[in-house]
């Protein structure tokens, strides 16, 4: 995928700086920000939460800390390969490969775990990431996928539900979790 933007070589050989802005990067900074603009935009029409369901912070909040991120962090993007070339990576070369199969298989893999999400609760969803994307990627040491399967978890439900009070979906574990 070549846009002009490479550093090339001259007549006697010497490499061109690549230019401070890459316009295929800059094309994808520009459709992230506007994705995430209209993701925030859409947060702005929730329904406001009753006083004693709030747990402290409105439901806004944890999606607009994720799209603020990834806004902020995809400001670099059109500058990286100017920067990456000085220090002589070509990113333009790596990025010539073909996306490889898996890459689609794992999109797949979250889309259907998503869409299970509110039938199988947060939990159940963590673990089950936990487990199938590790094996989607070829890891097939069960000893070292099985705790982490359940520990993750574990650890992100400690945090989040007992120590912040954050509510989680308790899905098919409702009757468990009570």
């Amino acid at each position: 995928m070549t846009t002009g933007n490479a550093g090339s070589t001259g007549a006697k050989g010497a490499r061109r700086s690549a230019p401070f802005v890459h316009r295929t990067d800059l094309w994808i900074t520009i459709i992230i920000l506007v994705a995430c603009a209209a993701l925030w935009f859409e947060t702005t029409r929730w329904d406001t939460v009753a006083a004693q369901l709030s747990q402290n912070v409105p439901p806004t909040f944890f999606p607009r800390i994720i799209l603020g991120c990834i806004m902020a962090m995809s400001l670099y993007l059109p500058f990286e390969n100017h920067f990456k070339k000085k220090k002589g990576a070509d990113l333009d070369e790596e990025r010539s490969n073909k996306v490889v199969s898996i890459t689609f298989i794992t999109a797949l893999a979250l889309v259907l775990i998503v869409t299970l999400f509110e039938w199988l609760g947060t939990d159940l969803s963590m673990v089950l990431a936990c487990l199938l994307l590790p094996i989607l990627w070829n890891e097939r040491r069960l000893w070292v996928i099985l705790p982490f399967a359940i520990l993750f978890p574990l650890t992100v439900r400690l945090i989040f539900v007992n120590g912040l009070k954050v509510h989680f979906l308790p899905g098919l574990l409702a009757p468990i979790l009570g």
